[in-house]
């Protein structure tokens, strides 16, 4: 990927995406208020805030920005989920959207720590079975 030369942009989404395990309207809404240090706050469904660790790939891009929304909209705010999932799709092809990066990352985070709790959180998964389904994990 490279360093950063402006701005977040989508260099940044693809760290987001494949590094921090964020939905695409978590990404739409990153905020540099919502980051502390090697943190951020993550509102996710339903309102549930959680914090995710910033991967050390990503670091370099967050401090490109400084104060404001990572990916400002023209007319809204921030950018809409719709909008970075497109970017993502028209980047890594239709068959590979964001949504499987996510997928990639949670199996390997599960392969790697063997602990469905903490994917659970990282994730922001109200139930450890949504957590399961992603992982194939069975009930025990």
């Amino acid at each position: 990927m490279g360093r950063p030369r402006s701005g977040f942009g989508w260099g940044g989404v693809f760290c987001v995406v494949g590094h921090d395990q964020l939905r695409r309207r978590e990404i739409a809404a990153l905020h540099t208020d919502r980051r502390d240090g090697d943190w951020l706050t993550i509102t996710g469904n339903g309102g549930a805030t959680r914090l995710v660790p910033v991967h050390p790939i990503l670091v370099p891009y967050l401090d490109l920005k400084v104060t404001g929304w990572y990916l400002p909209g023209r007319l809204e705010r921030h950018r809409s989920a719709d909008f970075v999932g497109k970017r993502i799709s028209l980047r890594l092809g239709p068959d590979d959207a964001g949504h499987q990066l996510r997928l990639r990352y949670v199996t390997a985070t599960y392969a790697a720590t063997r602990d469905l709790r903490a994917v659970q959180e990282l994730l922001g998964h109200a139930d450890v079975s949504t957590t399961q389904t992603y992982v194939g994990v069975d009930e025990d």
